[in-house]
């Protein structure tokens, strides 16, 4: 599948979460390594004055410097702190060739959980928390999307079924409106493969696309974690991926092939 010549959720150093080896020069290095046609380089911004604007136009200088034969996108990852508070501002979204959105940060003490500690709770909050990053017009994907880890006595699988068809089915259709699209992340693709191909098929059925993105925080995790026939196999062909800056310069999906 050409979709897998594409990463587009890389971090760099700037997040703390990566390790120091994620230098723009390595990153760029592997991705030529591994034959990437287009990488997005994301780091997270918890704040809206956390200087992501600055970083970014720097990023992009040191990038055209370098030169690269791999076309690379740089944007960011915001999270909601609620579901209606975005941790970025407009100026800032201007600078990003994209916009990624993680709903579901609920590990991190400034993000509000449901005050329940129960899978329905968080599946019910989390969909609040979905559509507020598309109510943001901010967004252009929703990073890890619908996946809720890291709490204590909730498993993931159990949200998963709290989940209710006709909920995903009108928010999905309401993001395919607004041009975003939803993260495919191989390792839950792979881990979860019975919900992602529910996903898929209410995705299809409301118009709503993917973009594919490892979430690489180390050198190693910069190659996608799955093979052809195992997206495949998960039902994925090609025209279910498109490109996100692509999608937000021209008003329309563009293909991941293009």
């Amino acid at each position: 599948m050409q979709t897998l010549n594409c990463n587009f959720h890389i971090h760099s150093q700037r997040s703390a979460c990566a390790g120091a080896e994620m230098t723009l020069v390595n990153i760029l290095r592997e991705s030529d390594r591994l034959g990437y046609q287009r990488i997005g380089i994301c780091d997270h911004a918890h704040r809206k004055r956390d200087g992501m604007a600055e970083h970014l136009r720097l990023a992009r200088s040191t990038v055209k410097r370098l030169g690269s034969k791999v076309e690379v996108l740089l944007g960011c990852e915001a999270e909601m702190h609620s579901p209606a508070d975005i941790s970025i501002s407009r100026a800032t979204a201007k600078e990003c060739d994209y916009v990624l959105v993680a709903a579901n940060h609920y590990h991190l003490s400034w993000v509000e959980n449901p005050r329940l500690k129960s899978a329905r709770a968080y599946a019910r909050h989390y969909l609040k928390m979905f559509e507020g990053a598309i109510d943001s017009g901010l967004c252009h994907v929703v990073a890890h999307p619908f996946v809720i880890w890291r709490i204590q006595g909730v498993e993931t699988e159990e949200i998963f079924r709290c989940y209710r068809d006709g909920d995903l089915r009108f928010l999905l259709k309401k993001a395919a409106k607004r041009d975003v699209a939803l993260e495919l992340n191989p390792r839950h693709a792979l881990q979860f493969s019975g919900f992602f191909r529910r996903l898929l098929e209410i995705c299809r059925s409301a118009g709503c696309q993917f973009v594919v993105g490892s979430d690489a925080h180390a050198l190693q995790a910069i190659r996608l974690p799955i093979s052809c026939q195992q997206l495949s196999r998960l039902g994925f062909r090609n025209d279910d991926f498109i490109v996100p800056a692509k999608c937000r310069q021209s008003g329309g999906a563009v293909p991941a092939q293009a």
